[in-house]
């Protein structure tokens, strides 16, 4: 009886603790994945801005001229993102890793259409240029030339990766909490199954006639 009481006393420790893990490390996971996630946007926010401010002084005099293609592929070095410059009619004019006349019309792309609205668009989807998931982000720029926007994507995959090993940190993380739970929970069945063994023995003593 008393095996039986520590037993159950046992497993319900640890299905606590097994509980209590998951959900810690679930919540864990989550909360990082949006706080990389929303550092990241506002990290690609800022260095677009900074490519919107180098359009301004794209014209200078005789070899200080610089074209917008030169402009995205220094961007692009620089913070190891692809970047993109687009004019307020949606064409191309400059773009780090890919011929600017080879590529279409890009007006309608959801993070294009709100910068060249004045406001930070962002959208995550599939690159058919690219072939991966990339995540963008557009500004809003303007010079004495025209106006339009910036955008700078970054591979998902890259971000996926980082998403592993922050979830194989948790959950090396919780099994070592789990060890040490399974331990204390141990410990703890012994200390409270005790007052039983000694109510047990006592019965027992009665039941032999000890009075």
């Amino acid at each position: 009886m008393i095996r039986s009481y520590r037993a159950k006393l046992l497993v319900a420790f640890l299905a606590i603790v097994a509980l209590l893990l998951s959900l810690l490390g679930g919540l864990g996971y989550l909360n990082f994945k949006n706080y990389y996630l929303a550092n990241l946007e506002a990290r690609l926010t800022k260095e677009s801005y900074l490519v919107a401010d180098m359009t301004q002084y794209r014209i200078g005099s005789g070899s200080a001229s610089r074209t917008y293609q030169d402009i995205c592929i220094t961007a692009a070095r620089d913070s190891d993102t692809r970047v993109t410059i687009i004019d307020s009619t949606g064409t191309v004019i400059g773009d780090s890793e890919i011929d600017p006349s080879t590529l279409d019309n890009h007006s309608t792309r959801p993070e294009v259409f709100t910068a060249l609205h004045g406001q930070v668009g962002v959208d995550t989807r599939y690159s058919d240029t690219l072939n991966m998931n990339m995540l963008y982000v557009a500004v809003p720029f303007s010079n004495e030339e025209l106006s339009g926007a910036v955008r700078m994507a970054m591979p998902l995959a890259e971000l996926q990766g980082i998403y592993n090993r922050a979830l194989m940190g948790i959950l090396l993380a919780a099994l070592l909490c789990g060890f040490a739970a399974i331990l204390a929970s141990i410990i703890l069945a012994q200390f409270l199954s005790r007052p039983l063994r000694g109510i047990t023995a006592a019965v027992q003593e009665l039941a032999a006639g000890n009075l």
